[in-house]
Formats: structure tokens, sequence, C-alpha cells
């Protein structure tokens, strides 16, 4: 493995000889204030994020094989055509584009995921679901400053009221008080107040199907 310093005029960055990325197998360049792995793999060239979204374990140290990176850290999986993982306990890694002209690998160091809030708003239902507290702090965080507390509640309420034995849990109880403080809370202690209530839900809804209500015979 070899770590350059990118620089370009261009959105792209030359990451480094195409017959030397085969030899290597990965090669890690430092451009926009991020650190990206680029990687050979079965005639293709693939490139992520250095940082295992789980918890932050360089991944270029881990193994690639048919299109599939693993962390050595906590063996989280990822896809690396696009960076999704096989693991709910991992967070999907950030992917770009690449590409080879004359022999040359380029990256553009714009990363090719969704839109960021979505993202994170797809990782509160993931995280609720998988009761995985870690994805739902991650996503609090994420969303931090996006003036987004309501939707978050929203759907928080909703999975909670759809995952029950019956009736109303402590887990709904949990999230309406701090739903009732926000306001009166700092900005700082606004995500901890919102990750209490999603982690109360997740845990007391675990492992219990989705409530619904049937209807009547008719005779």
């Amino acid at each position: 493995m070899s770590e350059l310093k990118a620089t370009s005029a261009d959105s792209s960055v030359r990451v480094a000889d195409l017959e030397r990325l085969i030899r290597d197998g990965v090669v890690v360049i430092a451009t926009s204030g991020r650190t990206i792995a680029v990687f050979h793999d079965e005639g293709r060239v693939f490139a992520v994020d250095n940082r295992c979204p789980h918890m932050g374990f360089p991944l270029h140290r881990g193994t690639v094989r048919d299109g599939i990176l693993t962390c050595h850290w906590h063996h989280a999986k990822f896809d690396l055509a696009g960076g999704c993982t096989f693991d709910p306990f991992a967070d999907d890694v950030q992917s770009f584009a690449t590409e080879v002209l004359d022999g040359v690998v380029f990256v553009d160091p714009t990363p090719t995921e969704e839109d960021p809030e979505q993202h994170w708003l797809r990782k509160i239902d993931e995280g609720l679901e998988h009761n995985i507290s870690l994805v739902l702090a991650k996503a609090v965080v994420g969303l931090e400053g996006r003036d987004i507390e309501d939707e978050i509640i929203r759907r928080a309420t909703l999975f909670g009221v759809r995952n029950r034995a019956s009736g109303w849990n402590e887990g709904l109880s949990i999230l309406s008080s701090m739903a009732n403080v926000l306001d009166h809370l700092k900005p700082e202690d606004r995500p901890k107040a919102l990750f209490h209530g999603l982690v109360h839900v997740a845990r007391v809804t675990q492992n219990l199907p989705a409530d619904f209500d049937l209807s009547p015979p008719r005779y």
C-alpha cells in the first residue's frame, strides 16, 4: 500500500499508474480533506473512503475478494461497487467514481452517495428496526442542524405504534417526553434527548412483528 498527496485543478485527481495499482492492490490518496482507498479487483478499479464507517478502521488494511471489501476490525463487509454494507451494525462507506485514461487511474473526490439527509433518515429507520444504538447515534448526529427533528420524531412514533405487543409502551412515553422538552434544551443537548427517545423505542419493539387491526369477519 502506498499513500499519495493528490493535487489537481480538475474535478478528478490522479491516483497512480494502473500497472502500479494492479501490483499493489490498493493505493491511498489524500485529497479534499479526506483519504480515499483505491482498489484493483478482478480487472476493475474501485474507490471508497478509507475510514470504515463503523469505527474508523483504515479500510486499506482490509481484504478484498469477489468485489467485497472486509474490514479487519469488526469484519464489516462492503460492496466495493457502491459502498453498501452487508452488515446492519455498520454504515455504508462513501464511494467515488474512478476512471482509467492512458494507463493512469483517476478518482473524482466528490462522493457518489445519495442526498445526506435522506441517507441519515434511512439510517434512523434501520437503527429502529434492528435496535442498533450506534446507528441511531450516528444518524442523529448526521442530521443535527438540519431542522428535521419533527420528522425524526414522527418516524420513531410511527415505528413504535406499528411494532408493539399491545397498546402504548414505555418507549413511546420516553420519546414523547424527550420531544416535549426539546425546545427547552441547549442546542448541544438536543441530539442526546432525541437519541434516548429513539433508542428506547427500538429496545421495547425489538423482535416484535408489525401490529395491525383485523377487520371483523362477515357471515
